[in-house]
């Protein structure tokens, strides 16, 4: 960490009206901690160490004896400790005057992501007089602003992960009846072509499938997808060092004047331009979508209390919208 970003932090303290931020980890418990604070994650640290900013002074480094040198590429002092009553000196002299400081600590687990401190270490701070407040604003701040080249490898990577929805529909046209399976290793196979990535599957889910929010297709579960079948697609994929683009669409195997027919009409309301009804393929084995979003809604009457919104064929900008099909 410069002495820039040490301003930058430093400066937003004195905005958010506390009077430090104390960072801690055990064993890589923070990754928030090693981001902001730009350490090295891969690094050996089998040991507590404790970094606090203050809002005004030079900051801390609070480290075992085990490993001294873990916080040495940050500025400011450095405590070392041996005991864990040693440890608890040089918080209650490091931390002495403080009122009020942040911690990765989100009241109520509000913010999971947030939660990276544990309640013991919490319990700790405060008998030392301190009050411990959420850092959930500092972390957006300086942790969930994209760069401008993280923002342009988002763009590239949304722009092939759309590539790759059409791709996949495609492939179901033309390799009828496709497997939920087959599309999910295709996709995969157009993610790698592309120099993308993605930490799990894409979901490929028809008709009950799609209300699984994480169905996995398997060889051995290997359903084709069949014409008159409701079709889920939920993909995700980053450039190596980049972020993320996630896409869910949604289709229809056939024409979409069938996909009507399976409703009744007392169930179903349209919620969109009739003229955009019309729009049908004229080959009952393909995949009709249409220029924008085309909600549909179904009452209880059909899904036993469950409200359905088919959603088909998203804009071009990275969207994420989830699906439940529970037809009866």
């Amino acid at each position: 960490m410069d002495e820039q970003h040490l301003r930058e932090i430093q400066q937003a303290l004195r905005q958010e009206e506390v009077e430090g931020w104390l960072f801690c980890d055990f064993r890589g418990s923070d990754p928030l901690a090693y981001s902001i604070l730009g350490l090295d994650s891969t690094a050996i640290s089998t040991r507590r160490w404790y970094y606090f900013i203050p809002a005004y002074e030079e900051p801390v480094g609070i480290v075992s004896s085990v490993e001294p040198r873990r916080l040495d590429t940050l500025p400011g002092r450095k405590r070392v400790f041996l005991s864990w009553q040693q440890l608890h000196e040089s918080l209650a002299e490091t931390l002495h005057r403080m009122r009020r400081v942040a911690m990765q600590y989100s009241p109520g687990n509000a913010i999971p992501y947030i939660s990276r401190v544990d309640a013991g270490t919490i319990e700790l701070i405060r008998q030392l007089g301190v009050e411990v407040v959420s850092s959930a604003d500092l972390v957006q701040r300086f942790e969930a602003v994209w760069t401008a080249s993280q923002w342009q490898s988002h763009l590239r990577a949304a722009t092939g992960v759309r590539e790759t929805v059409d791709e996949a529909f495609a492939y179901i046209r033309q390799h009828s009846p496709a497997t939920e399976y087959a599309v999910q290793q295709f996709i995969l196979e157009r993610f790698a072509a592309r120099g993308l990535t993605t930490h799990h599957p894409p979901i490929v889910a028809i008709n009950a499938h799609s209300a699984d929010p994480h169905f996995e297709p398997t060889p051995q579960d290997a359903t084709p997808i069949r014409p008159g079948d409701f079709v889920l697609i939920d993909l995700w994929a980053k450039e190596p060092e980049g972020v993320y683009a996630d896409f869910t669409w949604t289709g229809f195997m056939g024409v979409f004047r069938s996909a009507i027919g399976r409703f009744s009409p007392s169930c179903v309301t349209p919620a969109m331009p009739p003229s955009l009804l019309s729009r049908s393929a004229s080959n009952e084995n393909s995949l009709s979508t249409a220029t924008r979003w085309m909600p549909w809604r179904a009452n209880s009457s059909l899904t036993r209390g469950t409200e359905i919104s088919l959603f088909i064929a998203p804009g071009t900008r990275s969207a994420k919208k989830y699906t439940a099909m529970a037809l009866t």
